[in-house]
């Protein structure tokens, strides 16, 4: 569902009639000018999109949700946070996955995918990898 930042309150009803209370999990992604994402965890069919091509409209409805329910937020990384944070708007209570993983796991690489493949026990190897492609390379793949 998608809703206009405008409408803010509308974001707040209907994250209650999907059941987020205070302190439960909402997850929060952020796209600076174009809008906001949430995620109840309780949910999955329940996820809120928030057209707001201005961050005073990400923020406005960031503040609308807050003060009317509490929610635990989860966001991917600090960045999301520090976006916030720019936009004038704190928030009480958040887990950070990336911190998360990294008190978990150690070390200090926590990409999207690297913690995806360390909450599902896949090896780390087989994370695909960007970068250059050696397109003159020999390959396996042989003609004889």
């Amino acid at each position: 569902m998608t809703i206009r930042a405008a409408d803010a309150q509308a974001v707040v009803s209907r994250l209650e009639a999907a059941g987020v209370g205070r302190g439960d999990l909402v997850g929060l992604a952020l796209w600076p000018g174009v809008g906001v994402g949430l995620a109840p965890s309780a949910a999955d069919d329940d996820a809120v999109a928030v057209e707001a091509p201005d961050d005073g409209g990400i923020g406005a409805v960031v503040a609308a949700v807050e003060d009317a329910l509490r929610p635990r937020w989860v966001v991917w990384s600090g960045a999301t946070a520090a976006a916030l944070v720019a936009g004038g708007r704190r928030v009480a209570t958040c887990w950070d996955v990336a911190a998360v993983h990294r008190l978990l796991f150690g070390g200090w690489r926590a990409e999207p995918a690297r913690v995806w493949a360390a909450l599902h026990d896949l090896p780390i190897d087989t994370i695909p990898a960007l970068g250059q492609l050696d397109l003159l390379g020999g390959g396996s793949d042989s003609a004889d």
